[in-house]
Formats: C-alpha cells, structure tokens, sequence
C-alpha cells in the first residue's frame, strides 16, 4: 500500500533539528513534551506528526513558543496540573487549541488580585477561589472539523 501524500510531505517538511533546537530553547516545553514522544506521533494517522511538532519543525516565528513556554511556566505551577495531561499527550490538532486556551484564561485569572486559580481533577477546568467565595471555569472551545481544517 502506498504512503498517503500527506504523510510524505509532513515527513519532507518536518524539521526535527529545529524541533530539538526549540525545545533546548524553550525549557518549559520541553519539560512537558519529549522529543522521542513527539517522533512516535509521525507514524500516527490521520495526521502523521504531533501538532506541536509540526510547529516547532516548521515555523519562522518565535512568538508563539515564546508565550505559549510562559503559559506553561505559569500553568504547570497551578495545584492539580497533572489533569491536563491527556491534552498534553494528545496528537490532535484541536486539541492545541483547547489546551492553549485554558491556559490562557488559566493566566488571565492570575492578574486579579487575592485569588487561587486551580486545575481541576475531573469535571470544569479550573476552580477560582477569592476569600469563602469560588467559581468553577469550564474552558470550552469550539472543535467539530476545525483540527483537520486547521491542519
């Protein structure tokens, strides 16, 4: 059976020495995503590479890595950050987006003032505390075909 054309190109394209370059750069990254599980995912259909990977081997721009490393700076310091593992461990494309933005509003809860923010085990994402008072925060993103047409 022939190779599907998209693994052939993602393989062309996917820059591993720069993967590895950014994750020695970016130390929190690389705390949160191995280099040898990120080569597993390149033999894994649909998408034959991990999507953080893809964008790590591929893009010019620092930018993103540079915010999303501080995202996980502050994220993974937060009480229950173990539960968010499964979108860590995740191949999917839309799965980047549902984690990036809990950990966006994860840090935009932390710019107010005398509040705990943290994740939790099974249920909403995170649980808000200010005084006797709490709110849990449920980070929805909208997914349906949007990984693979984002992919």
């Amino acid at each position: 059976m022939q190779e599907p054309a998209h693994k052939i190109f993602i393989h062309k394209f996917l820059d591993w020495n720069k993967v590895q370059d950014r994750l020695k750069h970016y130390k929190h990254i690389a705390n949160h995503y191995d280099i040898r599980y990120l080569k597993e995912c390149s033999e894994k259909p649909p998408y034959y590479c991990h999507y953080l990977a893809w964008r790590l081997g591929t893009w010019r721009n620092e930018k993103l890595f540079e915010f999303f490393d501080d995202l996980l700076a502050f994220s993974s310091s937060l009480k229950n950050w173990k539960s968010n593992k499964n979108l860590l461990r995740s191949y999917s494309f839309d799965d980047f987006w549902g984690l990036l933005w809990q950990l966006q509003v994860a840090k935009y809860f932390s710019r107010k003032k005398d509040i705990n923010i943290e994740w939790m085990s099974s249920g909403p994402d995170l649980k808000i505390t200010t005084g006797k008072e709490y709110i849990f925060i449920e980070c929805y993103t909208y997914r349906k075909s949007f990984g693979i047409e984002e992919f």
